[in-house]
C-alpha cells in the first residue's frame, strides 16, 4: 500500500503575520484568502501545496515543543524551483530589497543553479533551476549508494551533498 498526500501544508511561525503575509505578496505569491486573517496566512506555492504563516500563539496550538527562533536557529529549508536561473536572481534580489537577508551567494552545482534568502522572521528560502535532463537524473540515481538515497534526483543530491561536505 503506498501512502498519497491530497495536499501538503508547510507551518512556519512568524512574528508578524501581516508583515510577513505583505512581504511574500511583493514577492509575487497568491493567498488562500479563506485560511489567511490575523493569525495565519495561507501562502499558495503550487496547487495543493502551502506555506502557512502562523502567529507564535497559534503556532503554539499544535505542538507541545519549544519553538525555534529562526534568527538564532535553522528550523527546516524550504526548497523551491523555479523556472529559469534568471527567475531565481530576480525572486531573490526582490527578497532583498524588501528586506531579506542575504546568506550565500549564488552558486552552480552539478547543472542546478542556486540561490537563497532568510524571509524577515529568518526562514531560509532555498531558490533552485535544474537544466537536468530526465536521463541524466536517471543515471544520477543509479550511482546512488543507498535507496533511500535514491529517492532524490540524483543532481539534486550532488547539490545537497556540495552544501553540507564541511558538516560532515
Amino acid at each position: 500500500m503506498s501512502t498519497r498526500s491530497k495536499g501538503v501544508f508547510i507551518n512556519i511561525c512568524v512574528a508578524d503575520v501581516e508583515k510577513s503575509v505583505a512581504f511574500f505578496r511583493e514577492l509575487g505569491f497568491e493567498f488562500d484568502e479563506k485560511y489567511t486573517n490575523g493569525v495565519a496566512g495561507c501562502l499558495i506555492l503550487q496547487e495543493n501545496v502551502y506555506v502557512m504563516l502562523l502567529c507564535e500563539e497559534h503556532f503554539q496550538i499544535f505542538t507541545p515543543k519549544t519553538i525555534v527562533h529562526t534568527k538564532n536557529a535553522t528550523e527546516l529549508l524550504l526548497g523551491i524551483q523555479l523556472e529559469t536561473p534568471e527567475a531565481v536572481n530576480a525572486l531573490c534580489e526582490r527578497a532583498f530589497s524588501l528586506g531579506a537577508r542575504r546568506y550565500k551567494e549564488p552558486e552552480e552545482v552539478s547543472g542546478m543553479y542556486g540561490w537563497g534568502f532568510e524571509d524577515l522572521d529568518g526562514h531560509i528560502w532555498e531558490c533552485f533551476n535544474t537544466s537536468a535532463e530526465p536521463e541524466n537524473i536517471e543515471a544520477a540515481e543509479e550511482k546512488s549508494e543507498s535507496g533511500s538515497r535514491a529517492l532524490i534526483p540524483g543532481l539534486a543530491l550532488d547539490f545537497i551533498e556540495h552544501l553540507t561536505q564541511d558538516i560532515q
